[in-house]
């Protein structure tokens, strides 16, 4: 079974993405069998998208990409996915699409389910924003594993509207893990409260062979004590 992976590199937000993408998606679903997908650097694009789709049949699309209402895009904001185009509506009939992308929740994700036949898809309506300090953990890391956790019970069997809970409580375990700093909370809490979801809530993806295993996402944290003056908030738009 086949799944595809959205990871542009082009500077320093999607730095962060294509990394914890990696390491949370990319990683975790070919442990459980799938057989992953990477459209990495120069190769994400709609054009290798179509391409992949045509010859494999992924089951799942899912990434960090920047966005906005009714577009998602790739390397160099090449367009992946947008609003009324022909090409995006052929990519997702039938299938899931889970993206970290700033404001695509607003028009396109439900764009992707209502006129295209998309079966979910996953995302925010706002924009979404994490805080980052050395790369490539450090402050980004609950921002990610909290987006992931919901896409790692999904791949795992769960039904897709409780995989898309698991999202939202990770980032609440976050919000209450005394050790994780205050001053990003306010970040993890707009996340959150712009995290959606949209389509057959009732859909799974049954794991290779079949075997449901148990979703975990161990929540590292680390005590910090303040927000230097070189950290900052990174806008995923």
């Amino acid at each position: 079974m086949h799944v595809v992976a959205l990871r542009p590199h082009y500077e320093i937000a999607t730095k962060y993405g294509q990394y914890w993408c990696e390491e949370l998606y990319n990683k975790y679903a070919t442990k459980l069998g799938y057989v992953v997908v990477d459209l990495y650097r120069e190769i994400c694009t709609q054009t290798k998208l179509i391409d992949v789709v045509e010859s494999v049949n992924p089951v799942l699309i899912a990434g960090v990409c920047h966005g906005n209402v009714d577009v998602i895009v790739g390397q160099y904001n090449k367009i992946l996915f947008k609003v009324g185009d022909e090409n995006t509506a052929k990519i997702v009939k039938g299938r899931h699409v889970w993206m970290l992308s700033c404001l695509a929740g607003k028009e396109l994700l439900p764009w992707m389910v209502n006129q295209c036949g998309a079966e979910t898809t996953m995302g925010y309506k706002e924009e979404f924003i994490f805080v980052i300090s050395s790369y490539p953990n450090s402050y980004a890391e609950p921002f990610f594993k909290s987006h992931f956790s919901g896409l790692q019970a999904f791949l795992n069997g769960k039904r897709a509207i409780d995989a898309f809970n698991i999202t939202l409580s990770t980032f609440k375990k976050y919000l209450d893990d005394p050790k994780i700093p205050e001053q990003i909370k306010p970040y993890l809490l707009h996340d959150m409260k712009c995290a959606v979801f949209f389509g057959n809530g009732e859909a799974r993806i049954n794991p290779p062979g079949g075997v449901m295993k148990r979703a975990v996402i161990n929540v590292k944290t680390v005590s910090y004590t303040h927000l230097r003056a070189h950290e900052t908030s990174l806008h995923i738009v």
